[in-house]
């Protein structure tokens, strides 16, 4: 089908329609027209005489050419309006073809060979006038000057296709020329029209006659439309070429790899319908209305002069395809030309199932808002596609030109009519599942090739916001898209988790961003300038160099030619395998092959890329015009270079950072190409840390020095609002900020682990009311921060929207505990706060090789200040805050090397295996007894787990932790037990790396200690000495209740009972296991999701005496090598009457741990005081339940002398078992591998 200028389309109102060009109603090989009993149209009364009306009510064949216009044509029930196969001219006003009617031209195995040609007439009315009535179904007006099928009528219609109806050129056609070179031999017939699409970039109009507002996105100095329509003199070579009438005024670009070739589209098609000659400049044309019909086939069709502009369902002389509350069509093998507004449009947003096919859109005209007769608001945003709904499928299509040549705008609900059929908030089309999005093309446009943005509102208008698969869908694909000469993106993809491959785009001012993630972009090519360098010839300050440019108006600034091009906030965007090619700086442009967005929001640090290639391209590229740059978002960039391909500092990668300050250390390198830094691996990493003005305007802009300064909370000045000072290398940043949703961020992205002052400029008063939040980083990352509030201020912070947090008179007690309390320094007027990622070790999202780690804990400030001004008394920073650090805040760091010769030294590795490497950071927390980890290496594409173990080099004793997400960066953390601290700093402690190659590993690193050798190691604490099969020691030997020291014993005076759910393995109990821990026999049991429980019978029941008895206690490790566990769930019950209650719960900690932590290295005692249990002064106890904390895995258990006993008889003994001068730094060691230290150090801490 083909829809041309101002061409209207078929309006498709049905819910039931299943498919479009679907089985002909006839039997297979029989011509319609060919039917016996047919009566001749020119039998009928009144078929020669003007303005009639015709009343068809049996089979009835139109067989000549009525010598007049008639008025109409109604085909009533029963009825039939046949065509015959001849070349025929119908003019009237209205055809209306009713239920159980057909309409029918030629068949599938008989298509119309003839030229058939149906107008339609009629002067501009308004929406009250119905000349063609309405539907009986539900009383839907019809209009006039038109063609109706209604509810349940039979359509069918088949023109001859002299295919296809589009192809490509394969061969450049250079102005001048008369020839085209065509991909496809075609059917085409001398005499016929096509078009020949530009390959240029869009159409501008000139701005000093366009002075619609609306339309400032096509303004600027004139360039020209170079969509050309010709008509065929001769076809050749095979038709395979054609000869036009007229020579191309343009050129039209073909690539010799076939990604970029201007499209030819078929304009002639044997059956015609056209409004009337009057049509064109009343802008009031015929129109198609498809209600809910019993068949719809159409194919081979011509619409020209259609569309009633400014009339709903009608479509303002514009559209070619409306898909209106239609499920399951199809559209294959059209093409468009010329309509004003959307082309192909689904219009309510409820439309799913429907599927676009190899259909061409050329040259959409925007309808500016400024037309009164402009009924949807985004049409003066013109595009090819308006997609309403994702459940759609779109393969194989070609949009040319228009803003956006394919915009997914989807509404939160259906609007229009549709509004009103379906029950509120049972259908939202912006969380719709995705259906296939396939090798189509978008070029030529004035925008952005693919739009996935700005998307629907109720009222026509459009808001900012993203795709969103629902829950259940992984993510939607976009795979083989095109773009190319766009004047903006090639895609510009809002949402997350969207996954683009194999995208091919060239010569858009930006190829891509993808705001704000998580989404992937992989196995693309992206080009800065292609050998498509168009007509450069008609804006010569514009289009220097010999090739045209997508800027639209002359300026003194060269322009930036952006390969990928990273969002202002949110993340992670992930990009693998990507070849940029021609992004070279010269003196007609800045470019880049990687950016950034140009804003003073900053760029979070989530953003991992990797794989990429490099070919004639600078590979960054930053606001280059006023540099150094005063943007937020340019100063602060963070962006990993997970292997190396950009940044060449090693083959384990880097960072991508900005002039900011407080991110630089000396071994960041300045890269002068890029405007930019690049920077190694560091285990503190970046996060981003985000304050939150909730007063902004009404803050109080007064400084120290009795000036207001009225333009910081004017948020269109780019001026300082807030002063992030580095308090351990004297640094500091000023951050400008950005507003959105009525608050305003202040965001700066630093080094985490770190200590931050907050200031304002020209030391204006504290805000009020502020919320500070640690994101982009991982678990257990942290900053303590300092902010000045003048003495006898009342604070009310909150940790989260539940925590009420108290001010503590000791700064060790806000770190230990920092969600509870805070510091305040009245001699120094200081808040302390320590911000830290509080999101569980299992909160990470993991796409393909790369991992997204969450953030949790919001604290917020809100400051009750003398006389109203948060100012403090003096103006300062924190006194000796390097001391303070070093004294309170400094953790141990650990470092390893991972190096294939250091596993191959345990086993050897398979042959022609991958050379690999990478780096292990630990900082050591010795108040928690834990490490945290920053891993990185450069291995994804194989890696398949990553190990913590213990051992000496060359050795490996055990494995104590599997459960660690493997792609870089890898963040995690592990808790020691006793001995394990011991062989940390004894250097026994190693994290291995395996991959596909080598399963049971490739890399290792050894683990030693980094700080500097003059800093003295943390040695584990001294603990008590007690062994599991000692005597007691008690003030009173009787002070004892036993519940388990052998099986016989316990089992006439407790009932063992095991929970098993389904779970990867039952829950089991065995009370008599041996070999025992002491005596004959130990318990032995595992669970993962079940538990155990101990439940007393018989008639002596348990009361425990609390001025008697002190302690729970049992001795406990894992076995059969299930690994380590946080920690046990205890929950005690007791007897009340028959009927058990559980009245103290608790989980063990380190604190109640003799080793720490329970794990298979040694038996621990568990030793809980009985003042944490909250026992009655005589507490029953009848009913003690064990299960696990954590539930990852299952675990074994060997458990024994379980009891209550009283107070002790005299001190237990402690000790250590190791020294200082066991300790093991990294580099005092023998090593097979590099003994150079990889830890940047970038604070410094090391010497501290």
């Amino acid at each position: 089908m083909y829809c041309n200028k101002h061409c209207i389309t078929i309006l498709l109102v049905s819910t039931l329609l299943c498919l479009l060009m679907i089985e002909s109603v006839l039997v297979f090989g029989q011509c319609p027209y060919q039917q016996a009993g047919l009566v001749n149209f020119n039998t009928l009364t009144g078929w020669n005489v003007a303005n009639s009306d015709i009343v068809i009510s049996n089979a009835v064949k139109m067989n000549v050419s009525p010598p007049n216009r008639l008025r109409s044509i109604t085909v009533k029930s029963g009825g039939s309006l046949i065509f015959d196969n001849v070349n025929l001219s119908l003019d009237l006003n209205f055809i209306r073809v009713e239920s159980n009617g057909s309409f029918i031209m030629g068949s599938s195995s008989c298509p119309i060979t003839s030229k058939v040609v149906v107008t339609f007439y009629g002067d501009r009315v308004s929406s009250s006038v119905n000349d063609i009535g309405s539907d009986p179904y539900d009383g839907a007006s019809l209009g006039s000057k038109g063609i109706a099928f209604l509810s349940g009528s039979i359509v069918q219609m088949y023109g001859k296709v002299y295919g296809p109806s589009w192809t490509e050129i394969v061969k450049n056609a250079s102005k001048g020329i008369n020839q085209l070179e065509l991909r496809d031999a075609v059917t085409w017939n001398v005499g016929d029209s096509i078009v020949v699409s530009s390959t240029d970039y869009g159409e501008v109009y000139d701005y000093r006659v366009e002075k619609n507002a609306s339309l400032g996105w096509i303004r600027g100095e004139p360039f020209p439309n170079q969509n050309e329509e010709r008509k065929i003199i001769q076809l050749l070579n095979g038709n395979k070429t054609v000869v036009l009438d007229r020579a191309l005024n343009f050129t039209h670009f073909a690539s010799a790899n076939g990604k970029i070739r201007a499209e030819v589209g078929l304009l002639t098609r044997r059956i015609v319908f056209r409004g009337d000659d009057s049509s064109e400049s009343s802008l009031f044309g015929g129109h198609f209305i498809i209600r809910l019909v019993e068949k719809f086939q159409m194919e081979g069709v011509e619409i020209t002069r259609f569309g009633q502009q400014g009339l709903m369902g009608r479509y303002s002389y514009q559209r070619c395809f409306v898909v209106h509350d239609t499920n399951y069509i199809l559209l294959k093998n059209n093409v468009c030309y010329r309509a004003f507004g959307h082309m192909y449009f689904l219009e309510d947003g409820s439309e799913v199932g429907n599927e676009f096919n190899n259909n061409l859109g050329v040259d959409p005209i925007p309808i500016s808002r400024e037309n009164p007769r402009q009924i949807i608001l985004s049409d003066s945003d013109v595009s090819v596609f308006w997609i309403t709904n994702p459940n759609n499928t779109f393969v194989g299509n070609h949009a040319v030109g228009g803003r956006f040549p394919f915009w997914f705008t989807m509404p939160t609900f259906p609007t229009g009519l549709s509004a009103n059929r379906y029950a509120a908030g049972s259908v939202n089309p912006r969380t719709a599942p995705p259906k296939p999005f396939e090798n189509n093309v978008g070029h030529s446009s004035s925008g952005n090739a693919l739009h996935i943005d700005d998307m629907e509102k109720a009222n026509g208008s459009t808001e900012q916001a993203g795709y969103y698969p629902p829950s259940g869908v992984t993510e939607a694909l976009y795979v083989g898209f095109i773009a190319y000469k766009n004047r903006g993106y090639g895609l510009w993809c809002r949402g997350g988790l969207l996954r683009f491959k194999n995208l091919y785009l060239a010569d858009n001012r930006v190829a891509m961003n993808s705001p704000p993630g998580p989404n992937i972009i992989q196995d693309s090519i992206f080009i800065g300038e292609s050998e498509n360098v168009g007509e450069y010839s008609f804006r010569p300050k514009i289009d220097n160099g010999n090739r045209t440019r997508p800027g639209q108006y002359i300026s003194s600034n060269l322009d930036l030619i952006k390969g990928y091009e990273t969002y202002d906030n949110g993340g992670p965007q992930y990009l693998r395998n990507i070849t940029f090619i021609n992004f070279l700086t010269d003196s007609y442009k800045y470019a880049g092959a990687l950016s950034s967005l140009n804003n003073n929001f900053k760029l979070q640090t989530k953003n991992r890329y990797s794989d990429l290639k490099f070919v004639n391209a600078n590979r960054y590229m930053v606001f280059p015009w006023n540099y150094p740059t005063t943007y937020d978002n340019q100063k602060a960039i963070a962006l990993m270079d997970v292997d190396g391909s950009i940044t060449n500092i090693s083959s384990i990668g880097g960072w991508i950072t900005g002039n900011e300050s407080i991110m630089l250390f000396p071994q960041c390198q300045a890269r002068n190409d890029w405007n930019a830094y690049q920077c190694p691996f560091f285990g503190e990493s970046f996060s981003q840390f985000r304050v939150l003005n909730y007063n902004f305007t009404g803050m109080n802009t007064t400084g120290s020095d009795g000036i207001s300064r009225p333009d910081i909370i004017n948020t269109g000045k780019a001026v300082t609002r807030m002063i992030v000072v580095d308090l351990l290398r004297n640094r500091q940043s000023n951050v400008i900020g950005a507003i959105a949703n009525g608050l305003y961020y202040m965001l700066s992205n630093m080094i985490a682990r770190g200590f931050y002052g907050i200031r304002w400029p020209n030391d204006i008063p504290t805000p009020k009311d502020l919320s500070f939040f640690l994101d982009s980083g991982a678990t257990n990352d942290w900053i303590v921060i300092a902010i000045q509030y003048p003495k006898g201020t009342i604070f009310n912070i909150r940790y989260g929207n539940s925590i009420n947090m108290t001010r503590t008179t000791s700064f060790s007690t806000m770190l230990q505990e920092q969600n509870t309390f805070y510091y305040y320094d009245d001699s120094t007027e200081h808040l302390y706060l320590k911000v830290k990622n509080n999101a569980a070790r299992t909160s990470y999202r993991v796409v393909d090789t790369f991992v997204d780690y969450y953030s949790g804990g919001v604290f917020y400030v809100n400051a009750t200040c003398p006389n109203n001004n948060c100012a403090p008394s003096k103006f300062s920073n924190p006194i000796n805050p390097v001391s303070t650090y070093k004294a309170l805040m400094r953790e141990d760091r650990y470092v390893g090397r991972l190096e294939a010769s250091q596993q191959a030294s345990v086993k050897p590795l398979a042959a022609n295996s991958a050379s690999g490497g990478g780096y292990v950071f630990a900082f050591f927390n010795n108040r928690t007894n834990s490490l945290d980890f920053t891993l990185q290496h450069n291995l994804n594409s194989i890696v398949t787990s990553i190990d913590i173990g213990f051992g000496l080099p060359g050795k490996e004793e055990y494995i104590a932790d599997s459960n660690i997400v493997p792609y870089s960066q890898s963040r995690f953390g592990y808790t020691l037990s006793y001995n394990e601290w011991n062989y940390l700093l004894q250097g026994k402690m190693f994290v291995k790396l395996s991959t596909t190659q080598n399963p049971n590993g490739h890399l290792r690193a050894q683990l030693y200690i980094n700080n500097a050798t003059s800093v003295i190691c943390n040695l584990p604490p001294l603990v008590s000495t007690v062994k599991p099969c000692d005597s007691l020691n008690l003030k009173n030997s009787s002070h004892v209740i036993s519940i388990y020291d052998e099986g016989r014993k316990l089992t006439n005076e407790w009932y063992m009972y095991t929970y098993i759910p389904s779970d990867v393995r039952n829950s089991f109990l065995n009370v008599t296991y041996s070999p025992a821990i002491c005596g004959n026999s130990s318990i032995h049991f595992g669970f993962r999701k079940g538990n155990i429980s101990f439940n007393k019978i018989g008639s002596n029941r348990i009361n425990v005496d609390t001025s008697i008895f002190k302690y729970f206690e049992f001795f406990i490790k894992t076995v059969n090598n299930t690994g380590p566990v946080s920690g046990l769930t205890l929950i005690f019950g007791y007897l009340n009457d028959t009927k058990v209650v559980d009245f103290a719960k608790i989980t063990t900690q380190s604190n109640h741990t003799q080793y720490l932590r329970i794990d298979g290295t040694s038996v621990t005692r568990i030793r809980i005081p009985l003042t944490e249990l909250g026992f009655a002064p005589i507490q029953n106890v009848q009913r003690i339940v064990f299960y696990l904390a954590d539930q990852t895995n299952f675990v074994e258990f060997l458990l024994d002398n379980m009891r209550f006993v009283g107070v002790p008889a005299t001190s237990e003994t402690t000790a250590r078992s190791m020294t200082v001068s066991q300790c093991k730094y990294f580099g005092g060691v023998s090593s097979c591998g590099s003994l150079v230290n990889p830890d940047p150090d970038p604070f410094g801490i090391r010497k501290l």
